[in-house]
């Protein structure tokens, strides 16, 4: 066997899979997405920040989805 054959030992499991997550973004960081009209896409944005293509708030989408769920009085 050459040397790097075997794996470093890893002294603290569980800081190194918490950052291990933090690296490769497998935990929820907070994130809110909407559907950019000025990009043309869905965009994620990070919590408290508005998009920075077309400055709408996490609000501003919680708003507009309240209004679009309103029940039509059809009498």
């Amino acid at each position: 066997m050459g040397k790097g054959s075997r794996p470093r030992p890893i002294p603290n499991r569980k800081q190194f899979e918490e950052n291990w997550d933090k690296i490769f973004m497998k935990k929820d960081f907070g994130f809110w997405t909407h559907y950019c009209k000025v990009e043309g896409t869905e965009i994620g944005v990070e919590k408290g920040s508005p998009c920075n293509w077309c400055d709408v708030t996490e609000h501003d989408t919680i708003q507009e989805t309240k209004i679009q769920k309103l029940p039509i009085d059809r009498k």
